[in-house]
This record gives C-alpha cells, structure tokens and sequence, in this order.
C-alpha cells in the first residue's frame, strides 16, 4: 500500500468521524488519488491476515473474522503459509499480533529464513495485542511468508496464533536529525523558504524521508518539518514503544516548531515530545507506544487532525502548565486520552473539539490539579471507562453538542 494513500485513510476517517467531510468534498477514492499524485511517497506492503490465502499443513484450520485471522496448529512444527510479490527492495518487518493464555509461540520465515519469533502466550484470559518489528530485510519477487509453530508455554491451552497484519516498511533516511542505522540507508533533506506556517513563525520548510530513524529529529523554533504522509518508525537506539519510562522521542518540537502530515508506525518509542508554544497537523500514530505525545514544557500546543490508537496507558501526557487544543482528531482504544502527570497541581487548560473518542479504560481527561479546566464540544465519544473526566469539579468541566454513541 501507498504510504500517502495510509495516511490518507487515517486522516480521511478522523475528519469523517468528527463531520468535517461535507457534501461537495472530495470522495475518499478522490482524495486518495489527488494525495498519490504527489511526487516522493514511499512504497509498503501491509498483507492482512485475513486477507491472505493460507495453506496449511494437514490437520490445521484457519478461522478468519473481518479484521484478524486464527491460525489453528495442533502441534509444534505445524505451519500455514502465503505468498505475495514484493517490489525489491530492503524491508522492516513489522508483526501486528495477539497474546493471551489460549496462544503458542511462532516463528516467521521469509523465503525459508528466518525473520523472527513471536510470543503468544500470556497469562491474560483476552486478547492483548502487540506490534514488533522483527528486523531488517532484503526481498524482491515472490515471496513466501511462512508461520510455523514453535511449540507453547507449559501454561498455554493451545498452539494457534491470532494475526492482524505482517507489513514491509522500506527503510530510508531519518529525515533532519537523523543517522542512519542498521538497516537504512541516509539521504539529504530537502530544505525551501517559507513565508509562514500555519500556526508557525515564518521560517524554513523541511521535507522529511520517513524510513527508520535512530537519533530523535528536533524540529527548532521557527522551523516547519512536513512529513509528506511518510511513516516514521523508532531504531532501536529510541526504544522499542513499550511502557518503559526510558525511551526517547521520534520528534522533538522546540518552542514555535510546527510539525505537519506525518505517520508514526511501530514502534514509535515515546513518540513526540513539545516544548512550548508548537502546531501539529495530520499526525497518525498507528500505535501509540509509551505516549504518543507528550508535553515537557509549558506553552500551547495546538493539535489539528489526525489519529491514534493501541496504547496501554494514555494517549497524550502533560508534564507542565500548559494549554492543549486538539480538534478533528480521532483516538481508540486506550487508557486515557489526555492525563496530566499524577500529582501535580499545576494548572492545564484542555480543550476538546470535532473530536471521535472511543474505547478508554479509564477516562477522556484525567488531573489531580485543583485548577486545571476541560473544555469538549462538538465530540463524539463511546465506550469510556470510569467517567468522562476525573479529578474535576463541574464548575471546571464545559461542555456543548457532543454525542454518545
């Protein structure tokens, strides 16, 4: 798939959610062909499990819903395999899926090879789902995606394994700020002046490469960085977008940054971190990791259209007395869409606008802060945990025109 065309649908399905496609927009298939018309996308496979025509060795069974794919071994050694082409070219191999206490352990071959083992078991009772990125690749043609089983926790009731998705993300440069790592390849950003950027001081527009980046990109004050719909993905080096407090960010927007139309794939470490007055435009977090954004120092931080989903935790995280503005923005299953940081008391204006918030654990705004205000309008939410917002008196929480659905 079309990396810009990814981004696209993202984009597209957070401003549907919020009722900003009108009559008379483009369609989504317009849309998409106007954003594929842009020179410098770069090229990756997505293969939906349940997309994929399996074989199997004998015995085994395939139990495939609208959106995943059960692999039913029955023993170690069993296997189920498809086969698809590939345009050459090197490759991260990223796996979308499921643990549980039902699940076995896998391993994933690419033309008879190894690229990595996946660890189904754990000790929950429903699904937890996981993205990892296995390594790097070299492939072209046709090529043979084959799980085999490995055997099962002593713990784990059966050998099967539920898949999401295998995708091939091509390696590239990091973009301004970046090395390359193992794996990818360096190439120059490419720099042209800018009278001004929405939200931003006037200044210098750098145009990303997206790929694997391995040294955290800053984006300086007045600068605005511009994704082109690209997917940046975490080295190693940042961490691998687990809970661990340790890991650093992909973007690091000082204080009049402006960072724009940019999609962080998996892992993304601890995603975006801000410092002081930034914009952000059509970011996508195709899984949040740690944090998908979070606000180190204080300022306004403005974010307009886009998308997150899967985090164990929150969504968005203040660390500071700020103003967070996020509009047009869709996010699913979570923690808590924003939290700020457990015991403070300083004061956090949130305000929520065109937003789609569905399936949080916990809350949509959480605070301990005695001062600290939420402002949702225009919102559609579902499936929220404990309560709307937490740690807020009714005389600190406006609210108008939003829908529960």
């Amino acid at each position: 798939m079309n990396l810009r065309s990814t981004f696209a649908r993202h984009l597209l399905l957070a401003l549907g959610a919020a009722g900003i496609v009108a009559t008379g927009c483009l369609s989504e298939e317009e849309a998409l062909l106007e954003m594929g018309t842009v020179e410098g996308a770069a090229s990756a496979a997505r293969l939906e499990g349940e997309s994929q025509s399996w074989s199997t060795s004998s015995g085994d069974g395939i139990d495939a819903s609208s959106s995943t794919v059960r692999l039913k071994a029955n023993a170690s050694g069993d296997h189920f395999q498809f086969s698809k082409s590939v345009a050459a070219g090197e490759y991260r191999v990223v796996v979308r899926y499921a643990q549980r206490n039902i699940y076995g352990n896998y391993r994933l071959d690419l033309n008879g090879s190894s690229a990595g083992n996946l660890d189904g078991y754990s000790s929950s009772s429903s699904d937890s789902w996981k993205t990892v990125t296995l390594g790097t690749r070299s492939l072209s043609g046709n090529v043979a995606f084959k799980l085999v089983s490995t055997g099962k926790s002593s713990s784990a009731t059966d050998y099967d394994i539920k898949l999401d998705y295998i995708e091939l993300v091509p390696t590239g440069s990091t973009g301004t700020g970046g090395s390359g790592g193992s794996g990818s390849t360096s190439s120059s950003s490419t720099s042209s002046s800018s009278s001004s950027g929405a939200g931003g001081s006037g200044g210098s527009t750098t145009t990303g490469s997206g790929g694997v980046v391995d040294s955290t990109i800053v984006v300086r004050s007045g600068q605005v960085y511009d994704g082109g719909g690209r997917r940046f993905i975490a080295g190693s080096a940042l961490g691998d977008g687990s809970q661990s407090e340790s890991q650093k960010p992909v973007f690091k927007l000082e204080d009049g940054a402006v960072l724009r139309n940019v999609v962080l794939g998996a892992p993304a470490a601890d995603g975006i971190h801000t410092y002081g007055n930034v914009t952000l435009e059509n970011i996508v977090w195709e899984d949040i990791g740690e944090d998908a954004l979070t606000v180190k120092a204080s300022g306004t931080v403005v974010l307009n259209g886009g998308s997150a989903v899967n985090g164990e935790d929150k969504v968005f995280q203040i660390n500071a007395a700020s103003t967070f503005r996020v509009s047009n923005f869709r996010a699913s299953n979570a923690g808590k869409f924003i939290r700020q940081n457990g015991g403070t008391t300083f004061k956090v204006d949130v305000v929520i606008d065109g937003c789609d918030i569905s399936h949080m654990d916990e809350a949509i705004f959480r605070t301990d802060s005695s001062t600290s205000t939420v402002t949702m309008r225009n919102t559609r939410y579902s499936d929220i945990g404990d309560a709307l917002f937490i740690g807020l008196s009714s005389s600190r929480i406006t609210t108008s025109n939003n829908t529960e659905y």
